[in-house]
């Protein structure tokens, strides 16, 4: 996830603004119009999760993470197959997100006024002064 972590922290972040939106919305599963640490990072690792996961089986296997990490990062996905099955789950990546406290320091920028969760107006100004980079 190294590479990722690199790149899609502020995917949940980035966009168009009904997407934008919706991507907020979608994220605060407890509906009370804010984005807690928890939801947050589980927002962004399902977004991390899903690049991943390049066959769309809802698991991501060591041959999807070498096609992305390499090969010389294998102690980061054991450290995410938290069962040993072989495979990640997303419920896995998530766990390990939040006990790692990933994305700990995008919420911090985006947390303005240091509440200790995210609105979506925060998001806005957030996503305002970081313009997605054209290609």
């Amino acid at each position: 996830m190294r590479k990722t972590l690199l790149i899609l922290p502020a995917a949940l972040l980035l966009g168009g603004c009904s997407s934008l939106h919706k991507k907020f919305h979608a994220a605060d599963v407890s509906h009370d119009g804010k984005l807690s640490r928890a939801e947050f990072s589980d927002a962004v690792a399902k977004i991390a999760f899903t690049k991943y996961d390049t066959d769309k089986n809802g698991k991501v296997d060591l041959a999807e993470w070498q096609a992305d990490e390499g090969k010389d990062n294998d102690k980061g996905f054991a450290l995410r197959d938290l069962n040993h099955t072989g495979k990640v789950s997303l419920p896995e990546a998530q766990q390990v997100a939040r006990k790692n406290g990933a994305f700990g320091d995008l919420f911090n920028k985006v947390d303005t006024n240091h509440d200790e969760c995210i609105d979506v107006n925060e998001v806005d100004a957030y996503v305002k002064a970081h313009p997605k980079p054209k290609r």
